[in-house]
């Protein structure tokens, strides 16, 4: 599934929907801020390996590389970096599942019981004195002290990638709008389990709440940021 010549469109929007799109006038760029966060969500064993039920190795491999040209970037810049698991050493109960559990994860599914399969790749392993957030929730700001840690930071903008780009990226996103973060998913470095989910939940996004762009973008706002081009 191609993206289309014109950008935030995807192929699977019909023409009548492009056209309530440009008359609504929403889409519009709202750009970077002067101090960026980078968070990688979920990208665990559990979507990059394909023994896990709910993997999905053909995107999420490829965005953990490209996460991983991103931290190269972000970390000699001094951005702070954050990732978030949902490590089964956690108490994982019907309390803290939720309504997951009713729709998509038994509580003795190897996703709620074992470690292994929420332990962060490899590609884009934690480096020391990172933080890592252990969330309840799809959304890494729900039970979590992400929000306090931007504070501290002092982060007007927020880069979110990892997986799943129509849950766990979708919530987060949809937090870091109604902090009035500046946020920003660079489109290589999402994946989702749905390719349908994944194109049209970018549209959306881009549509209201963030600015879904290239990972080069990204790149070059980062390596702006030392010679104060970045705004």
């Amino acid at each position: 599934m191609s993206m289309s010549a014109e950008p935030g469109f995807p192929d699977i929007i019909p023409p009548e929907d492009r056209a309530t799109y440009r008359r609504a006038g929403v889409g519009r760029r709202m750009g970077y801020g002067r101090r960026p966060a980078l968070l990688v969500v979920d990208m665990c064993r559990y979507t990059t390996e394909a023994e896990h039920p709910l993997s999905c190795p053909a995107t999420a491999r490829p965005a953990a590389r490209s996460i991983a040209r991103l931290l190269a970037s972000a970390r000699p810049a001094g951005i702070p970096v954050v990732f978030t698991t949902q490590r089964a050493s956690e108490p994982y109960d019907a309390a803290t599942g939720g309504r997951l559990i009713d729709k998509a994860i038994p509580l003795d599914s190897g996703f709620a019981r074992d470690e292994a399969p929420h332990e962060i790749v490899e590609e884009v392993r934690p480096a020391p004195g990172e933080t890592v957030l252990v969330k309840p929730k799809p959304s890494a700001f729900f039970g979590t002290q992400l929000a306090s840690l931007l504070v501290f930071h002092g982060v007007d903008t927020l880069i979110v990638t990892g997986t799943t780009t129509s849950g766990c990226i979708r919530a987060t996103v949809d937090h870091a709008a109604a902090y009035n973060f500046r946020v920003v998913v660079p489109r290589e470095c999402v994946a989702d389990r749905f390719r349908v989910s994944h194109e049209v939940t970018l549209f959306d996004m881009h549509a209201f709440l963030a600015d879904v762009v290239g990972l080069d973008d990204v790149m070059r706002y980062i390596a702006g940021l030392d010679s104060g081009r970045a705004g």
